[in-house]
Formats: structure tokens, C-alpha cells, sequence
């Protein structure tokens, strides 16, 4: 997250001893890179001593969103406050919105297959952010199981060791099911036979 504050000086005089008072808002981690101020334990602050009629300046942070943020929070809201020795005060309000981009993947398979049988695959896939996502799913063929075959979905097998589907779009909140079926190869080791084969 980086954040730019400007202050100028829209009077006929000077400001002197300039405070800007800019709290770290809920769930921003790191704070760094605040050339000129402090970073302390629940702020950044600057003190600018004077101020000339019509100037500005722009002053920078950046921090990081944390990562166990909660599923609910949205938006993060940042709230300076600028003060002079005078006695003039100003706010200013930003906000930003939070994007999550949670994918969940859930797979299911044949509960009981023998060889020779067909083994059926399904994957669920759902977008549990707030925006559209461009989604590549990669299922790996496993061991003994042969001829991918029935892919849904607009799927493909490359041919090689895994089917593959490509989501252009992905809306929030929306799932997917997708599904393929390959053969139990009829000659998988016993050991193999009680092995899962997802």
C-alpha cells in the first residue's frame, strides 16, 4: 500500500511548525519509507517548520496489508490531520478498497474402482473474492490411470501428464464444476489396488 499526502499552503502568510499526524490504519503492517517524518508505533508524523504561501509538499509511506485481514473488511480508510502553530487545522480522507482473489480448489473422485474400470474425476472451483479472476487448472494424471477422456468444461489433455482447463473469467463469488474420466490401468500392481488414486 502506498500512500501520498500533499499539504500546501493556500493563505496569504506563512505556516509555521507544520504537523502532519497521519495514523496507521487497522490491518497495515511495515509502515516504511517516510522520507523526512517518523514512523512511530500507531502514526507517521511530520514537522515541516515553515510553510510559504502557495507552496506544497508531498509526503510518502508505504505499508503492507496484513495478511490475516478478515474475510469481511473491504476497505481500509487512512485520516490525516494537518496543524500549524496558528492553530489551522485540516483533514483529509482516503480510501481503499481491498480485492481478494481467493481461489478454493475441491476435488473429488470414484470412491471404489478395479482394473480396467473407468475412474471419474471432478473439481470444484470457486472465486471467494470480490474480483473477476483469469483461472489456470492443472489436474495431474495419476499413476495407473490411463486415456483421459470426457473433459468437460472446455478441458484438454497435453498429451503428456495432466488435463488442463483455462478460465478466461471467473466472477466473484461464482464456482465452476469441471470434470474428466480416465481408465484403471488393468495391469496396476496389487499393492497399487488399495492405494488412492487421486
Amino acid at each position: 500500500m502506498h500512500y501520498e499526502i500533499i499539504i500546501r499552503n493556500t493563505g496569504a502568510g506563512p505556516a509555521y511548525e507544520v504537523e502532519v499526524h497521519d495514523p496507521i490504519p487497522e490491518y497495515i503492517i511495515n509502515p516504511s519509507g517516510a522520507a523526512s517524518g517518523q514512523i512511530w508505533a500507531d502514526e507517521v508524523y511530520w514537522l515541516i517548520d515553515i510553510l510559504q504561501p502557495g507552496e506544497s509538499r508531498t509526503l510518502t509511506w508505504d505499508g503492507s496489508v496484513d495478511p490475516t485481514i478478515p474475510e469481511s473488511k473491504r476497505t481500509i480508510v487512512n485520516k490525516v490531520t494537518v496543524q500549524d502553530v496558528a492553530g489551522n487545522i485540516d483533514q483529509a480522507e482516503a480510501t481503499s478498497n481491498i480485492l481478494k482473489q481467493d481461489l478454493l480448489a475441491i476435488k473429488d473422485a470414484s470412491y471404489l474402482v478395479y482394473p480396467g474400470s473407468t475412474v471419474a474425476y471432478t473439481v470444484t472451483v470457486s472465486n471467494r473474492g470480490n474480483s473477476t479472476l483469469y483461472v489456470l487448472i492443472s489436474d495431474p494424471i495419476p499413476d495407473y490411470v490411463l486415456d483421459p477422456q470426457n473433459i468437460s468444461g472446455g478441458g484438454r489433455f497435453d498429451g503428456n501428464t495432466q488435463v488442463i482447463w483455462e478460465i478466461p473469467s471467473l466472477a466473484a463469488g461464482q464456482s465452476l464444476d469441471i470434470a474428466w474420466q480416465g481408465i484403471v490401468d488393468p495391469n496396476i500392481p496389487p499393492k497399487s489396488k488399495r492405494s488412492g488414486m487421486k
